[in-house]
C-alpha cells in the first residue's frame, strides 16, 4: 500500500484479511499507538484518518502464504496457529474455506500477550457459532479476568490439548520466537516441516 502522510510518501505491506471478492478488500492493521517514527506512521494514519469505504492506493498481492490447492483437494482437517498480528492471513483463509462449503474440521489457535493487543475475538467467536466444523481457541500470556483461557506463551502443549486431528495440515504465522518454539514439537507429532 502506498501512503501519503503529511510530507512523507511511503509504502507498507499488509495482508488482505477478507475472502477474495470483486467488490472490496479488507486489511487488518495493528495500531502502533504512541509511535511517531516511521514504524507507526502509517498505522496511526490509517487508524486516525482513514474510514471504511475510503479508497487506498494498493499494488498487486505479493505474498506466498496461501492454502495449497492439493490440501484443499485432499479435504484434510486443518489447524491454523497464529501469534499476534499473524492472525490476518487466517481471517481470509477461514472465510474462504467455510463460506465456500469446506466441511472438514478447522481448528484455529491464536495467541496474544493480553486482551489489550488482541484483534477479532468477537469475529472468530461468531464464525464458530455459525460453522459447526470450526473451533477457535484463544491463548493469552496474561488471560483476561473471568474467562476460561489457557495461559501462554503459546506452546506445543496448547496445541496437543486442543485435540488436533491425525492427518491434519498445519499452517503457522506469527513471531519467529513462537515459530521456533513450536516447530520441534510439531515435528515430534509427525507434522511435515515445510516453508
Amino acid at each position: 500500500m502506498r501512503a501519503v502522510v503529511g510530507d512523507v510518501v511511503t509504502t507498507r505491506n499488509y495482508t488482505v484479511s477478507s475472502k477474495p471478492n470483486p467488490d472490496y478488500l479488507r486489511i487488518t492493521v495493528k495500531h502502533e499507538a504512541g509511535v511517531t517514527g516511521p514504524e507507526g506512521l502509517v498505522s496511526t494514519h490509517l487508524h486516525s484518518s482513514v474510514s471504511e469505504g475510503d479508497t487506498l492506493q494498493i499494488g498487486v498481492p505479493s505474498g506466498d502464504f496461501f492454502l495449497a490447492p492439493a490440501v484443499l483437494a485432499a479435504k484434510a482437517p486443518l489447524v491454523f496457529v497464529s501469534g499476534g498480528v499473524g492472525l490476518t492471513p487466517f481471517v481470509s483463509m477461514v472465510e474462504s474455506l467455510l463460506e465456500g462449503g469446506y466441511d472438514q474440521p478447522v481448528l484455529y489457535i491464536t495467541a496474544f500477550r493480553d486482551q489489550d493487543v488482541e484483534a477479532l475475538h468477537p469475529y472468530f467467536e461468531s464464525v464458530q457459532k455459525k460453522h459447526l466444523n470450526f473451533n477457535v481457541k484463544f491463548v493469552y500470556d496474561n488471560p483476561p479476568p473471568g474467562g476460561d483461557y489457557p495461559q501462554g506463551p503459546l506452546s506445543i502443549e496448547h496445541i496437543k490439548n486442543a485435540c488436533p486431528r491425525p492427518g491434519a495440515q498445519y499452517y503457522l504465522c506469527g513471531p519467529p520466537p513462537m515459530l521456533r518454539g513450536l516447530l520441534p514439537g510439531l515435528a515430534q507429532l509427525g507434522v511435515p516441516q515445510e516453508a
